[in-house]
């Protein structure tokens, strides 16, 4: 509440909604960590990964190439997007 555009917080947030099975939730709040910090790349191979379990898989090759152009050293951003072309 004291900091909502906290990308940091967001995240953590994220990826425990992840964690307990809100994955519709976790989605949610890492596009909003985006939106605060869209230059983690971390962030990108998150969404990537959790749109992939989703089914969402267009939207998730999406972030997952925005990742890699963020940062082209990011192993999980070529690891979850590999996973999400496969």
């Amino acid at each position: 509440e004291v900091q909502p555009k906290n990308a940091s917080a967001l995240h953590m947030l994220g990826l425990l909604a992840h964690g307990v099975g809100q994955k519709e939730v976790a989605v949610t709040l890492i596009a909003q960590a985006i939106e605060c910090a869209g230059d983690a790349a971390i962030l990108y191979a998150n969404i990537t990964e959790m749109l992939r379990q989703l089914g969402r898989v267009t939207e998730a090759i999406s972030y997952g190439e925005r990742g890699i152009k963020l940062s082209s050293v990011a192993p999980a951003n070529f690891s979850n997007l590999g996973i999400a072309y496969y």
